[in-house]
């Protein structure tokens, strides 16, 4: 009865991959072995790990080289996955946004006709999905009422329910509206992902605030730095600090 997560995507792997943990964990034994590492020769280390009473075991993807992530559903058999969002990150190892679109749905090569894959909404996925039998639920970026956004976190409501995050960043809510759609397809019940939602933290070096002198700084570090990274950062501090002295 064991089942397999992975998550893969250009941007905001780890978070989502942390995400899932923290909603997954209120209702089940999840594994998920050590944050912010990517799986190379650890999945066996992961599989051993793991305790044998363990309901889901969960991995982060990193495709940055090519057929990784082809490799990585040959060797997992992944029943669920996220593809949080396809970039510009490797765009000259791959020559275009299809081509990485096409990298990382490889992930779904060996997922059965019951397995759940939650995708990015966009052309170049849409057309690299094509090829794969799984089931497949679109998540389209910004589908959700933004209730307020702060330095204390984020408050939204999605399909009619109301959520609250801990961390800011309308790039945090497109992630948890995907770990909600695979939540539900794994039947999670929606207090359990409420809870799991409120009570996930930033990862690190995301979003971090210094003191220095008289001025705040802060920092945001992912691990790929990227145009629409930098974007979604600037766009972040400018919404959550538009009121403040100039």
């Amino acid at each position: 009865d064991l089942k397999v997560i992975c998550v893969t995507g250009s941007i905001g792997k780890t978070s989502t991959t942390e995400m899932v943990y923290s909603v997954f964990k209120q209702k089940h034994k999840i594994y998920r072995g050590e944050p912010m590492v990517n799986l190379r020769l650890r999945i066996n280390h992961k599989l051993l790990e793991a305790d044998s009473d363990c309901e889901y075991l969960l991995f982060e993807c990193s495709g940055a080289i090519k057929g990784y992530l082809k490799n990585f559903s040959e060797l997992l058999m992944p029943d669920g996955m996220i593809l949080s969002k396809v970039g510009t990150e490797n765009l000259g190892k791959y020559g275009s946004i299809q081509n990485i679109a096409d990298e990382k749905c490889s992930l779904m090569t060996c997922m059965g006709e019951n397995g759940i894959a939650v995708l990015n909404d966009s052309s170049e996925i849409r057309n690299a999905a094509e090829n794969y039998s799984c089931k497949k639920i679109f998540s389209k970026e910004g589908n959700y009422k933004l209730i307020k956004t702060d330095n204390t976190g984020s408050k939204f409501v999605y399909k009619g329910e109301e959520y609250t995050l801990g961390v800011v960043g309308e790039h945090q809510i497109n992630n948890a509206i995907k770990v909600i759609e695979l939540a539900q397809s794994f039947n999670i019940d929606k207090e359990s992902i409420k809870k799991g939602l409120f009570e996930f933290h930033s990862v690190g070096s995301r979003w971090i605030r210094d003191k220095y002198k008289e001025a705040t700084v802060i920092t945001d570090a992912p691990n790929n730095t990227s145009y629409e990274t930098i974007v979604s950062c600037v766009n972040t501090f400018l919404n959550i600090y538009k009121d403040y002295p100039q």
